[in-house]
Parts: C-alpha cells; sequence; structure tokens
C-alpha cells in the first residue's frame, strides 16, 4: 500500500489480518497515528511508516504488535518522541528514526525520558539527519541489548544528567558532528565499559564536573571545540588510556 494517499487508519483496518508478516505504508499522507490501530496484526514483524507526515503518535499506537522485529519511521515530521512512545514492541530489533525531525521556528524537538523505555531487545537506532534540542534524563533506560546508534547529520543542543543512563556497555559511541553546545553533569553515567567516546568537531565550551562518570573508557576524542578551560578537578583522567 505504499506510494498512496492514505490519510488515516481506522479501528479494525486490520482485524482480520493475523497471518499478516510484513506492512507497508510508506509515502502516504499519514499524519496522525491513533492508539489501537494495528489490532490484529499480532504476528506482524516488519512495519514501513517511511515517508509520511505523521507530526503525532498517540500513546499505544503500536498495541498489538508483539512480535514487531522491524520498525521505519524515517521522514516525518515528529514535533517529539515522547515517553513510552514504543510501549508493546518487546520484540523490536532494528528502529530507524532518520529525518523525523526539522528545525522550525518556535518549535524544539526532544528526546524525552524513558521514550525507548519498552525495548528490550532493540540492537540498532538510527537517529540520521535529526534535529534535538534536548536528550532527558534516561531517554536511553532500559536499553540493555543495543549495539548501535546512528546520529550522523543530526544536531544536539543539549544533553542532561543521565542522558545515556541504560546504555550500561556500550562499546563504541561517536557523538561527533552533532553540535552540541552542553553536556550536563553525569550525562554518560551507568556507562560501565567505552571503548572510544568521540565529541569531537562539536561547540563545547565547558566540561562539568562529573561529566565522564564511566568506570573503564579508552579513547576519548574532544578535537575541533571550543574548549577553553581545562581544570584537572573536573574530570578522573586515569579513566582513559588515549584523550585527543
Amino acid at each position: 500500500m505504499r506510494n498512496n494517499t492514505l490519510q488515516e487508519i481506522y479501528g479494525g483496518a486490520f482485524q482480520s489480518l493475523e497471518e499478516l508478516t510484513n506492512l507497508d505504508l510508506s509515502h502516504n499522507k499519514l499524519a496522525v497515528l491513533k492508539a489501537n490501530r494495528f489490532v490484529g496484526l499480532k504476528n506482524l514483524q516488519n512495519l514501513s511508516l517511511n515517508g509520511n507526515i505523521i507530526e503525532n503518535i498517540e500513546l499505544g499506537a503500536f498495541d498489538g504488535l508483539g512480535r514487531l522485529i522491524f520498525l521505519d519511521l524515517s521522514f516525518n515530521t515528529l514535533i517529539t518522541l515522547n515517553s513510552n512512545l514504543f510501549r508493546g514492541l518487546t520484540r523490536l530489533v532494528n528502529l530507524k528514526l532518520n529525518k523525523v525531525t526539522s528545525l522550525r521556528d518556535n518549535n524544539s524537538t526532544a528526546i524525552k525520558a524513558n521514550c525507548f523505555s519498552n525495548l528490550p531487545q532493540l540492537q540498532f537506532v538510527e537517529l540520521r539527519n535529526n534535529y534535538f534540542n534536548l536528550i532527558e534524563s534516561a531517554a536511553f533506560s532500559n536499553l540493555d541489548s543495543l549495539n548501535f546508534v546512528n546520529f550522523n547529520g543530526t544536531s544536539i543542543e543539549n544533553i542532561e544528567g543521565g542522558g545515556f543512563k541504560g546504555l550500561r556497555s556500550y562499546q563504541d559511541m561517536d557523538l561527533s558532528d552533532l553540535s552540541i553546545t552542553n553536556i550536563s553533569s553525569n550525562a554518560f553515567s551507568e556507562l560501565n565499559v567505552v571503548n572510544r567516546l568521540n565529541l569531537s568537531n562539536n561547540f563545547l565550551t565547558i566540561l562539568s564536573q562529573g561529566t565522564f562518570g564511566i568506570e573503564q573508557i579508552g579513547e576519548l576524542d574532544l578535537s575541533f571545540n571550543k574548549i577553553d578551560e581545562l581544570e584537572p578537578w573536573r574530570i578522573y583522567w586515569h579513566r582513559f588510556s588515549r584523550i585527543g
């Protein structure tokens, strides 16, 4: 059903499609995903909603999709990524959210606390080419299976303390070229082991006390920022094997 002019999904539309495993609704005119519209698709594994004009996703929009593995919401116009947005998607492995925001006058987009908290099997997240004014504390909570997050081409203004809480053993975190201006204290708290943390090519001017509350970290890249002060008490430098 891709490349049509579908504007709304009515309740019960998929009630008799219990054996369906793939549904492609990309490049339509959907603006709102209402709650319980996918009820009946209990065996669905792949859902493509990219290329619509979705601004709002109601809580419970994905209820009934307990076996979904892949979800693509790229190229929409979401106003914000709300808490518990993906409720019920307990088997989701791959999530694409590329270019789901835009920089518009008087409109800032945030990744809210617990946005991804209902995705215990999630391994891959793409968040490329977006604009976020804020990543709230615990936005990435309870993602023990996550292996990869792609922020390429995205702008992030601020990261709250505990913004990456929940990514306990994330191996290679690339936050370069994201226009980051501020990282709050403890933004990386509860990250136990990180092989490489790349914060190069941002607009950082100062490092808050406790910024890198990580038990073990290999390489830290802070090159091409605007840092003008370096005070020894701000960072536990002995935790790093290489700083660039």
